[in-house]
């Protein structure tokens, strides 16, 4: 079939593009889609009291009738932490290789109502078929194992999904990224590559980033200095590599390891099982054993590097930790740097260990304690010189990574105006080797908050960022008697004037008409206007 007959492509970035997190992209040509990546998000101050937000799965679950399949790039929650809520509604097969697979099927076990469904393992070295794509892996590196790169056989061409990588020679597991085999499937069609998906997170970074073998050295040197003296490190819980260094580490200094917090046990246990972990016997011990072991003779890997308040760090800080106490002759280590949404909570945590007496090493003052997982400049421009497609798509960053990587490209002998920085939403549609725009979704901000996933809105979170700030005045009219109460506004004994003065309100907005927004309101502009402050405002009258 000549290709002007052949059905166009059309790519979405469901999300991805502006966050950085909830990484998702749709690939639809003719009757057949894949998705690629489901992941989730995490909240900022903007959104109070929300767990994890989630990609708008609309235009999927429109037409799920074309699915056909989900692949997982590689096993970070921001690839793959939405899948539950996804199979919620409705029971796609997901492919991952099998170190991912376990990981998807073990987080997928909290979620009892999923029923049947499959997640299938594909092997990294075969070539598969879903619909009318092709997919073939290839091996890249990542702050995780088994992270790969995909050349995707479509009709209107072939393209390179690149989600996060870097290129690193002396991983500490895994092995080197396949430039070789990338190479080699970049220089097959006689066309050319049509495009490139790439990581865009590390654009603004000079040069290549460094190997994460490297971390393992700092690690040792703060251990030296660090006799007698209970160790704590924290990092991400999927980073293996860096569990794997502070393991032989603790080994090199004679520390027996505790693995502290839920997630941080259930990759482990799974990279045990699959021989990715290797400790010398008995190095690590159950966190219930802990307090049978002197406490400077342990190093306790735990949960908490975002500054998470439900983690296990937060709670040590603060004493409330079930079966793991600090002192002031602790030290915590911080080996990963804070994702954007998350800096202030970690400097609130380095703070709060601080006010212990803990010694707290971080990036900012301690060098190579963090290696990031993403690409520099070097290694997009190099990437981008042995795929040479001719369309590039940067992904897996925000509008400032797009553009410094449309900047790279064009700095770099390519032209700038083959960058599609696509907002999330935005569809790019390839039709006889040509690229353009297609239609932008309308995606909705889904949260998940407790059990309720959807259910919260931007009014709710307005609502609560206002109670957070201002308080709450609520207000019980019943006949005559008029309750005032107040949380979080002003305290009550010694704003007896300020309430005296809002009764009156209320009772003479009662003698016009009995209707509570009207009362609601008139309140709401008398204590703005005596205090400067704007409370939640709430009137019930009852029968």
């Amino acid at each position: 079939m000549n290709i002007s007959e052949r059905p166009s492509l059309k790519i979405i970035p469901i999300g991805g593009t502006t966050t950085v997190q909830k990484n998702m992209y749709v690939y639809e040509c003719g009757n057949d889609m894949i998705v690629m990546d489901c992941g989730i998000g995490f909240p900022d101050m903007e959104t109070p009291g929300v767990d994890v937000t989630i990609p708008d799965f609309t235009y999927i679950l429109e037409n799920r009738h074309k699915v056909r399949g989900v692949v997982i790039t590689h096993g970070h929650e921001d690839h793959r932490g939405s899948l539950p809520y996804l199979l919620q509604e409705h029971k796609f097969d997901v492919y991952a290789v099998p170190f991912v697979k376990a990981l998807i099927e073990k987080s997928l076990e909290e979620y009892t109502n999923l029923g049947d469904y499959k997640v299938k393992a594909f092997d990294p070295n075969q070539s598969f078929q879903l619909g009318c794509f092709r997919l073939t892996p290839f091996r890249v590196n990542h702050s995780i194992p088994d992270t790969l790169g995909f050349a995707i056989d479509t009709p209107q061409g072939r393209i390179f999904h690149n989600s996060d990588f870097k290129f690193d020679w002396s991983p500490v597991m895994d092995k080197p990224f396949d430039v070789q085999k990338a190479a080699r499937l970049a220089g097959e069609p006689q066309e050319g590559v049509l495009a490139l998906l790439s990581d865009c997170l590390g654009a603004t970074s000079e040069g290549f980033t460094e190997s994460e073998s490297k971390i393992q050295e700092t690690f040792e040197k703060v251990l030296k200095n660090s006799k007698d003296k209970q160790v704590f490190i924290t990092t991400i819980s999927s980073n293996i590599s860096r569990i794997q260094q502070a393991i032989n580490a603790a080994e090199k200094f004679g520390r027996k390891v505790v693995l502290s917090g839920r997630s941080i046990r259930n990759t482990i246990e799974i990279a045990q099982q699959m021989g990715y972990i290797k400790e010398a016997k008995d190095t690590i011990i159950d966190e219930r054993d802990a307090h049978n072991h002197k406490q400077e003779t342990l190093i306790y890997i735990i949960t908490g590097c975002y500054g998470q308040k439900e983690a296990g760090l937060w709670r040590v800080a603060l004493g409330e930790h079930k079966s793991i106490t600090i002192s002031d002759k602790s030290v915590v280590i911080f080996s990963a740097d804070p994702i954007p949404n998350s800096v202030s909570a970690v400097n609130s945590l380095i703070d709060e260990l601080y006010l212990k007496g803990v010694d707290v090493y971080y990036s900012e003052i301690q060098d190579d304690l963090h290696v990031s997982g993403h690409g520099g400049q070097g290694d997009m421009v190099l990437l981008a010189n042995i795929v040479r497609p001719k369309y590039f798509i940067p992904i897996g960053g925000s509008i400032k990574h797009m553009r410094a990587y449309a900047n790279l490209i064009d700095a770099n002998g390519f032209d700038k105006r083959n960058v599609a920085q696509l907002l999330d939403g935005q569809s790019i549609v390839f039709k006889d080797g040509k690229a353009a725009l297609g239609d932008r979704l309308k995606l909705k901000e889904v949260y998940v908050d407790g059990n309720l996933v959807g259910d919260v809105g931007a009014s709710v979170l307005k609502d609560r960022i206002q109670m957070a700030n201002h308080g709450m005045v609520a207000v019980v009219i019943h006949g005559q008697n008029i309750e005032i109460i107040t949380r979080g506004f002003v305290f009550i004994k010694g704003s007896k004037k300020l309430l005296e003065s809002a009764e009156n309100i209320i009772r003479k907005s009662l003698t016009e008409k009995k209707d509570e927004r009207k009362i609601e309101n008139k309140l709401q502009q008398f204590l703005f206007k005596e205090t400067g402050r704007e409370p939640i405002v709430v009137v019930t009258i009852a029968n």
